[in-house]
């Protein structure tokens, strides 16, 4: 029996021809069909659910949460024995704000407790194995239910609808990618599994936008998926091609750190089209979008039960009000989190969400920045991206990491490790951060007990002395 990492890992291992042939054969079946049940399952809730009233959507969150709890309580260690501890029924919560009674959750609490946070009544060799560093750079492996993918594609399903796109039509990936496997197209990946071109953002430059934007034109993607900075890097080599991006997409959705209003009008001057924000992280505990262009996060309340807490625990429901995202999963029971602290934060707007309910509207989420480091030949690349994009197991034994770059080309790597640390890993991470940047950085590495952080207590993932160029930047 393999789990979704591991046939993920023999794909990636077989003959290009023979990996395209096979995921080409795979994109010919509609992808509904693809995805299953769960996808129609979710899919049609959120689209009925846009009639409910709000006290109807807060019954369906209660009764999600109970089912979730009753597991954790049933089924996983960690939770079995907290819930004892503090005397803690799961029968007892009759409202949504009885969670408040447990104790929030933590990056730090789950690695050093892996096992303890694993269901022991699901196969984990069914779950998908995934990393991140989120906006702390504190890496994490964890565990999703093997049906992920299809709950995530049908929130994402959701969200195109409104901008009359069907999943499956073409789309174009601004994130991070791999080398291309292919001699023939090495700026960029066409997958036709999920009819997807994939550019890569680590050979992004002047040199090779030209071919770039002849396959984007060919391509003629119905919407894009980027991250802020790298839609930025994009659009600054468009405009300075002289080029054009041929057929407009419908939509630009930018995601997993800040924008600004410059960088977004800057990018939606590029695509000639609408953009907006959508929040989300890998660990899956919350998400949020917007509605229009720059606008305010409309948080989902079928995905998890989002809160935002105060620096003392409590709950900030008041428009202007300010604290962190704290998360409870609905989807996830091979390794449940509940009340997860994202690190991220999050001003409560005035007035409702999209679906009436209050506190459910955010004006902003900070905590995640724009983090861009340069390589030898000049190339600004995601540092995130190039650490955590690839959702292997490479930074399995490192507790904390931070990373300062004092000249083009150069990074010094802080580490806090674990006990499984071995001098292996180090290499491992050089060969990553090599083979992903295409030899793009000299690393050298310094091993230290404690990382000063912040005035405000977080944790700052790049110490960056370049200064970025412009439109790229806020």
């Amino acid at each position: 029996m393999f789990s979704t990492s591991s046939i993920k890992s023999i794909a990636n291992k077989l003959p290009y021809p023979v990996f395209q042939a096979a995921a080409t054969f795979w994109g010919c079946i509609p992808i509904g069909w693809r995805l299953g049940v769960t996808y129609k399952k979710t899919l049609n809730l959120l689209q009925q659910a846009e009639s409910w009233s709000p006290n109807r959507i807060k019954e369906w969150q209660l009764n999600h949460l109970k089912k979730l709890l009753e597991h954790a309580a049933t089924n996983v260690p960690w939770y079995k024995e907290t819930f004892k501890s503090i005397r803690f029924n799961w029968r007892d919560v009759n409202k949504l704000e009885d969670i408040q009674y447990l104790p929030t959750l933590n990056k730090h609490q789950i690695s050093e407790n892996m096992e303890a946070f694993m269901a022991k009544n699901i196969d984990r060799r069914l779950a998908k194995i995934a990393l991140t560093g989120g906006s702390t750079g504190t890496p994490l492996t964890f565990y999703l239910d093997s049906n992920n993918n299809s709950i995530e594609q049908a929130f994402l399903s959701y969200i195109l609808q409104r901008f009359n796109i069907h999943i499956g039509e073409p789309f174009l990936v601004l994130r991070t990618q791999r080398k291309s496997r292919n001699p023939k197209t090495p700026f960029w990946t066409y997958n036709p599994q999920r009819n997807q071109l994939v550019i890569s953002s680590y050979l992004m430059h002047e040199d090779s936008i030209h071919e770039i934007l002849r396959a984007v034109r060919k391509f003629s993607p119905a919407y894009v998926v980027a991250i802020p900075s790298t839609a930025a890097l994009f659009s600054h080599f468009l405009f300075q091609s002289g080029e054009d991006i041929g057929k407009p997409p419908k939509v630009v959705i930018l995601g997993s750190e800040n924008s600004y209003l410059k960088q977004r009008e800057f990018i939606s001057k590029a695509f000639k089209c609408e953009t907006i924000m959508h929040y989300g992280q890998g660990e899956a505990v919350a998400m949020a979008e917007e509605d229009y262009q720059f606008g305010r996060y409309h948080v989902n309340p079928f995905y998890s039960l989002a809160e935002v807490i105060d620096e003392n625990g409590n709950a900030t429901k008041e428009a202007n009000g300010r604290g962190e995202i704290v998360g409870t999963s609905f989807h996830n029971f091979v390794m449940p989190l509940i009340r997860y602290r994202t690190g991220d934060i999050a001003t409560i707007a005035h007035g409702p969400s999209r679906l009436g309910i209050e506190g459910k509207l955010w004006e902003r989420i900070d905590g995640r920045t724009i983090e861009l480091i340069k390589t030898k030949d000049g190339r600004w690349i995601m540092l995130a991206a190039l650490l955590f994009g690839t959702h292997d197991e490479t930074l399995a034994n490192v507790v904390e990491l931070q990373v300062e770059q004092k000249k083009q080309g150069d990074l010094l790597l802080r580490i806090i490790k674990n006990l499984n640390y071995i001098s292996q890993d180090e290499q491992k991470i050089k060969a990553m951060i090599d083979s992903l940047s295409n030899g793009g950085f000299n690393v050298s590495f310094e091993y230290m007990d404690n990382i000063p952080k912040t005035k405000s207590g977080k944790h700052k993932l790049l110490i960056q002395h370049l200064t970025l160029p412009s439109q790229i930047g806020n």
